[in-house]
């Protein structure tokens, strides 16, 4: 009960930053919190744990600044062996010769760069429109991806669009991409252009995949490709058409996110679907944690026999709700989590009064569960999962691991020319000290599926292009053999 109420007074503060900000995240972060934000036109203030505005100074000043900055707090540089001294030099060059021209894209794409070096999707700076638009901002009309044997395949093809206009059907399959082989040209494609950049080894390739796609207006690429059902090899010139709408869709989309509600419920047969888009309240849902009492009353009142607790696409949000979540399933009383902090020495020192434990919560469900993941399931909702799976015993289904980004968000710099730069100031650990699901130097990370759904040619096929939801049956099918066993 008090973890409730805890919880509904938070709620109040959080709805009331909702109000005057607007879903993305801002982090309150000595009360471990992300707020929801609704997309503002201008940046978002971002709270870190001393000053970070150095928007007064040159380009070459604030960068290293900065940099000074980011290397004393960043919980992560030893976890993804950060070369500090070889990232500073070589960016600091490249800042440099970008002022001396007076070169803003090159000193934003040096900034860019030199934060993508760091492999995790909670180290970004707010996108440059303008720039992204010059560089990216034309698309050859279909999106790509690519299955567990290495083949690459059109999952998506814009109607009337440059590929659609050469031939391109969906289901088409990419070999050639310029005259390389498509897996050694997917390879050579930066990730320097996502919103997040990718963490995990999987993620890397979906990323990469989708933005095979993507180039500056009128560039052109020779496609070689095979459409379905159709044993000839084509080879066509596609030029890039500006597409400033396609530079928003998410990688691998693979269904909608309601980005307003928090929980939607469903039955499917006997079982219960429990949808989390996001781990916050919004404006319709101030007080998340009554909301989710109702879902667990529908569980009860329509005698469900399991329950899917699905994840996929939820970004995080306040990791003292996810915390407050898994005591609906949870039997015993858990640490969540410690957070820990840079000290001095660079060591990571755990801060006591931070500490989380789950508590019993009411309606309680302590019968078969499977949690959902995918590459895009983040931050608080990682933790969630992972309690749940280690604690509980639930089954974690998905076609690839969470994203691998679970650090305690909270660092903001600005930097001239209004760039806002964004990171985590501390870790998620366990009693120990050990950090949790964070993704490390070698791309692994995340929450690794029970069962996975691999991406193979069928699978894509009725995934994405006729739109089943295999996952969501192979989770229903999890528990029907668990409550056979029982």
């Amino acid at each position: 009960m008090m973890a409730k109420l805890c919880m509904r007074r938070l709620s109040v503060l959080i709805f009331c930053c909702v109000l005057v900000s607007g879903c993305s995240t801002v982090n309150l972060t000595r009360l471990n919190m992300n707020v929801p934000v609704f997309k503002l036109p201008l940046p978002i203030p971002l709270i870190g744990r001393g000053e970070g505005d150095f928007g007064h100074m040159t380009w070459s000043k604030a960068f290293q600044s900065m940099h000074d900055k980011i290397a004393q707090e960043y919980p992560y540089g030893a976890l993804k062996g950060v070369d500090w001294d070889g990232l500073r030099a070589s960016t600091l060059a490249r800042v440099k010769a970008a002022q001396q021209e007076r070169d803003a894209s090159a000193y934003y794409i040096a900034i860019r760069s030199y934060l993508a070096a760091f492999q995790d999707a909670q180290v970004g700076i707010l996108v440059d429109e303008d720039v992204h638009k010059q560089y990216v901002g034309g698309g050859y009309g279909f999106h790509a991806i690519e299955t567990e044997d290495g083949r690459v395949f059109a999952y998506a093809v814009k109607p009337r669009g440059p590929a659609a206009r050469a031939g391109m059907q969906v289901g088409a399959e990419i070999l050639f991409w310029n005259d390389k082989p498509v897996g050694e040209a997917l390879g050579q494609v930066e990730t320097l252009w996502a919103h997040s950049v990718p963490t995990t080894a999987e993620a890397k390739r979906m990323t990469q995949a989708h933005w095979l796609t993507r180039d500056y207006v009128d560039a052109v690429v020779a496609v070689s490709f095979k459409n379905p059902g159709d044993g000839a090899l084509r080879k066509q010139q596609i030029k890039a058409e500006r597409d400033e709408a396609g530079l928003d869709v998410p990688v691998l989309h693979a269904g909608e996110v309601n980005d307003d509600l928090p929980f939607e419920r469903s039955m499917v047969g006997d079982m219960a679907h429990i949808k989390v888009n996001f781990v916050a309240p919004s404006i319709s849902t101030p007080f998340p944690i009554r909301e989710f009492d109702r879902c667990m009353e529908f569980v009860l009142e329509n005698e469900a026999q399991g329950v899917v607790l699905d994840l996929r696409g939820n970004p995080g949000g306040v990791q003292a709700l996810a915390c407050s979540l898994s005591g609906y399933f949870l039997d015993e009383e858990f640490l969540f989590s410690d957070t820990a902090y840079v000290g001095d020495g660079g060591d990571l020192l755990i801060d006591g009064e931070e500490r989380l434990r789950s508590e019993d919560q009411n309606p309680h469900w302590s019968g078969p569960l499977v949690v959902l993941v995918d590459h895009r399931t983040a931050g608080a909702a990682e933790g969630l999962a992972r309690v749940l799976q280690e604690h509980h015993g639930a089954k974690v289904v998905g076609n690839s691991r969470s994203q691998g980004a679970f650090g305690v968000t909270g660092g903001g710099i600005t930097l001239p020319g209004g760039y806002t730069v964004y990171y985590p100031i501390g870790a998620y650990v366990d009693e120990a000290g050990t950090l949790l699901v964070a993704g490390d130097g070698a791309e692994r990370g995340g929450v690794v599926p029970d069962v996975r759904i691999p991406w193979t040619v069928e699978t894509f096929y009725l995934q994405l292009v006729e739109g089943e939801d295999l996952v969501l049956e192979r989770a229903v099918e999890v528990l029907a053999a668990w409550e056979a066993d029982a």
